[in-house]
């Protein structure tokens, strides 16, 4: 299902940086009237909690050990992020942009219509693209990518995206994440004793990776440069 929101030609401004996990959640683009397309690149690996997690924020890190822990302002469950696992880009809509629209399902499907013309353009298989959440249940809401919602790419069931949204008074920002590899399932052992032991682990993995899809090995920078060349096909692109 492709998305139906109309993509205008506002120009996007592209930035590239790179920090810790809090430093890179906590950026906002110089000018908030613009359109901006953001690459992050995180320097060690992080453990991400949703807003929702602050309480087992200080737990989470005693059981990190050596790994950061930092909280979103968004919802959902935790990711990991790691210099090389991912492909991180965060969106910035100004206020009154024709992409922010108030109906909850179209707000998220046009990104995941974007995620999807960019792994094909990569070669990868078709991706179902999510139109409707998935059955909530304690692993999904303790890990972002257990379950999956709307706009969020899955391949054969299993999710390759996740997709976080916040809208403050002058922005909405997405959050989005491509899996290069699964560092996610290494969430289960460490989560799961704050969860009261309730994960079941079948063996089979709820997450794929880029590579998987591909048959190949895959670089940030060239998942990165297949994202912005679909974009440029759809919208004005100014670098900056």
């Amino acid at each position: 299902m492709r998305a139906t929101v109309a993509l205008m030609e506002l120009a996007w401004k592209t930035h590239s940086i790179a920090g810790s996990a809090a430093e890179l959640h906590a950026f906002r683009p110089p000018d908030p009237t613009v359109r901006s397309m953001v690459f992050m690149h995180p320097l060690q690996p992080a453990i991400v909690l949703g807003s929702s997690q602050r309480s087992i924020e200080a737990v989470v890190a005693e059981r990190a050990g050596d790994v950061a822990v930092a909280v979103r302002d968004s919802g959902g469950g935790a990711v990991l992020v790691a210099p090389g696992a991912q492909v991180w880009i965060a969106l910035y809509l100004p206020f009154g942009d024709p992409l922010a629209v108030e109906d909850l399902p179209s707000s998220f499907l046009w990104l995941g219509d974007l995620t999807a013309r960019t792994l094909e353009r990569l070669g990868a298989p078709h991706c179902e693209i999510c139109t409707y959440p998935s059955e909530r249940s304690e692993i999904s809401r303790a890990i972002c990518f257990a379950g999956s919602s709307y706009g969020e790419l899955l391949i054969e069931g299993r999710k390759l995206t996740g997709i976080s949204q916040r809208r403050t008074r002058s922005l909405r920002i997405y959050h989005l994440m491509i899996a290069l590899q699964d560092r996610q399932s290494e969430l289960l052992e460490l989560l799961n004793p704050l969860y009261g032991g309730v994960f079941s682990d079948n063996g089979t993995p709820f997450v794929t990776t880029l590579a998987a899809a591909l048959d190949r090995n895959v670089t940030v920078a060239e998942t990165e440069e297949s994202f912005r060349a679909v974009v440029t096909d759809r919208f004005e692109v100014a670098g900056i």
